[in-house]
């Protein structure tokens, strides 16, 4: 079923026909809109657009399912990105929205221990999709044939991980090549050495 996730009363809809079916035995949140360009051409309606599907549809929702969940488990997924671990040009919005996804899940994974309830998060690196050509510009325009290019795992791969995630007792997952996670240790130890590197190849 299609529904419109920027919009409370949509995503409540949308609920509502879900449940009438039966209690989900997972939810993941996948939903997502890219946003390319810079701060000081980003629009504040634009940004709550981006933030209402990528990060507060994940928090209405679950508060929506808590509420009328009656003691039956909930088991979430939530997809953020690589782009929540790292500053990047032009990518400020829509990088915050997926930080705040993953921070969101942290703190919801530790409100949950010792209950029935549980929360994973999956941050996909750079997958093969058309999310670039639906990237907002900073006038709020789709990029279209604008977008650059960019290859990365295909679908099939990132589902058949995705089909892993709630097997495992792991709490995130990266879905990235082995020199992505290389840098994102790099950030982590040494941010200062690792800005510097992508500035270089940017």
């Amino acid at each position: 079923m299609q529904a419109d996730l920027s919009q409370a009363e949509a995503r409540k809809e949308a609920l509502q026909k879900v449940l009438a079916i039966a209690w989900p035995d997972l939810v993941i949140f996948n939903a997502g809109v890219g946003h390319w360009a810079p701060v000081s051409a980003t629009k504040v309606a634009d940004a709550d657009y981006i933030f209402q599907v990528n990060y507060w549809t994940a928090v209405d929702l679950t508060y929506q399912l808590q509420q009328l969940q009656e003691g039956r488990p909930l088991h979430i997924v939530a997809v953020t990105s690589i782009a929540a671990h790292f500053g990047q040009r032009k990518l400020a919005t829509y990088s915050a929205t997926k930080a705040a996804l993953r921070l969101w899940a942290l703190s919801l994974n530790e409100e949950w221990q010792g209950s029935a309830n549980r929360i994973q998060v999956v941050s996909p690196g750079v997958v093969t999709t058309d999310i670039m050509r639906n990237t907002l510009d900073r006038d709020g325009n789709r990029l279209g044939d604008r977008a650059k290019s960019h290859h990365g795992w295909s679908t099939e791969k990132v589902a058949q991980k995705l089909y892993d995630v709630p097997q495992s007792a792991k709490f995130e997952h990266i879905f990235a090549s082995f020199s992505v996670r290389l840098a994102l240790i790099l950030h982590d130890l040494c941010p200062r050495l690792f800005y510097t590197l992508t500035r270089r190849r940017s």
